[in-house]
């Protein structure tokens, strides 16, 4: 559980992640998620990542964009990085200093997931970048939406808005970032838990907010 004092009273603010391969639906199960907890009287703040401040929304305009073809892996987690210590400072950690719970959208399991297993930089760099940017902060729970890379790339492609340059990767590379999100989960068992987001809708939402109870108790 995160904790922080502020005026050297505790606060226990939760902090929520949701990950998963495109098309995954992280973005609906999260507004019900929303609504869900609102509905009990907690307080949350809803954002992603990259972006969520200003500054993070232009670098994440700037890595979509074809101006990042070809570029190095190690450039990619580094402006993902540079966002998310952003991210942290001026929305994510005011917001669990407040008792809020933090609901978002891709967090550092991400630049694992893309940057490590899809782009094939070393591990341990951003390991470091992690222990850099937030060595203090880590989620409470993390909800791995699993789905099959042929079901992603046929939900990407009928996406009514125009495809950016991380949805146009090819098949190989979504399934290197599925199998890198599983091992992650086997790596971190007890804050990652996966959900079968081939199942309905319905079933997905039950079953997340099965796991969410025990933070809420």
């Amino acid at each position: 559980m995160y904790k922080h004092k502020v005026n050297n009273m505790p606060e226990t603010g939760k902090f929520i992640t949701f990950e998963g391969i495109d098309g995954s639906g992280k973005s609906t199960l999260i507004t019900e998620i929303k609504d869900y907890l609102e509905n009990q009287k907690i307080k949350v703040f809803q954002s992603r990542e990259p972006g969520g401040v200003p500054i993070a929304e232009e670098i994440r305009s700037l890595l979509l964009s074809d101006v990042f073809i070809g570029s190095a892996g190690e450039t990619e987690a580094l402006m993902m990085f540079a966002a998310r210590f952003e991210h942290l400072k001026n929305a994510i950690i005011p917001a669990l200093e407040k008792g809020e719970w933090v609901l978002c959208d891709r967090f550092t399991d991400s630049t694992f997931a893309y940057q490590v297993f899809g782009r094939g930089i070393d591990f341990s760099c951003v390991e470091k970048l992690s222990d850099l940017v937030h060595p203090n902060h880590h989620p409470d729970l993390t909800i791995l939406l699993d789905l099959d890379t042929n079901i992603s790339l046929k939900r990407i492609t009928q996406k009514e808005e125009k495809l950016n340059r991380l949805d146009d990767n090819t098949d190989c590379f979504q399934d290197r970032v599925k199998e890198g999100y599983l091992k992650l989960s086997q790596k971190y068992p007890k804050r990652i838990k996966v959900v079968d987001a081939t199942q309905s809708f319905d079933n997905v939402l039950k079953q997340t907010k099965e796991l969410l109870d025990p933070l809420l108790s």
